[in-house]
């Protein structure tokens, strides 16, 4: 499973979760650069970070955003990874997605 890929059906789901508007690898002025992000409606926004190997999932948790969520985007905020890169706990909850 590639990154790409990932991101691809990052979007789709977005999509089907009904975002209006959804954008992938973008960078925002938090220094964030979600993986795919859409909007449900004014101000409510749906982030997706996608992970493909454990180094990525556990190398996650340093980012500023994910030790203060406050500081990053995503009203709602979901992990997508390919199996065998993460366990229950640590970054995914973080993100709201165990």
């Amino acid at each position: 499973m590639t990154h790409a890929l990932l991101v691809r059906k990052a979007v789709e789901w977005l999509r089907s979760y009904r975002c209006g508007v959804v954008l992938s690898e973008q960078a925002c002025v938090s220094g964030e650069t979600p993986d795919a992000i859409g909007w449900k409606r004014a101000c409510h926004s749906v982030l997706v970070e996608c992970k493909v190997s454990r180094a990525d999932f556990v190398g996650d948790r340093g980012k500023p955003f994910r030790q203060r969520p406050e500081l990053g985007v995503g009203s709602e905020r979901f992990l997508l990874r390919a199996a065998g890169t993460g366990e229950s706990g640590g970054v995914a909850d973080r993100l709201g997605a165990a």
